[in-house]
């Protein structure tokens, strides 16, 4: 399976879109060690459905910090692969907040169940794959 196609599959199969990414791209570049998805869990529909910045960013982003990140002196090759990721995303998107991205508020309850998997489906799934796939080409 390609990375794309394995983090739509975490994702599809109950995993947030945070973890989907940073699981998918740590068993492409076949990062070992700590189980990635515990760091990632609070991150999803924008920060523990706050809302915010897109949780497939944010597993990007601690995907990167994951095979970049170490001192000091790498702070610096983070921070631009990230902001690539960003800048790419942005420009494709316009948006970066789940909110907006999904039109959805995950701190209200008034969404219906098939609204939610619609955005799922149609949203978030596209976003998961493509974020990944960004994110090791970055990498």
């Amino acid at each position: 399976m390609k990375p794309d196609e394995i983090a739509l599959s975490y994702f599809n199969n109950g995993f947030n879109c945070a973890e989907s990414v940073l699981m998918a791209v740590g068993e492409e570049l076949r990062l070992d060690g700590l189980q990635p998805q515990r760091l990632a869990t609070g991150f999803g529909a924008g920060v523990a459905r706050q809302g915010y910045i897109c949780g497939c960013l944010s597993g990007a982003t601690m995907a990167v910090g994951r095979v970049e990140g170490s001192d000091e002196a790498s702070k610096e090759l983070v921070y631009e692969i990230v902001g690539r990721i960003f800048a790419e995303f942005s420009k494709r998107l316009l948006v970066i907040d789940c909110r907006q991205l999904t039109g959805l508020d995950f701190t209200a309850s008034h969404a219906s169940p098939d609204e939610l998997q619609k955005v799922q489906r149609d949203v978030c799934g596209p976003l998961v794959s493509f974020v990944t796939l960004l994110t090791i080409a970055e990498l």
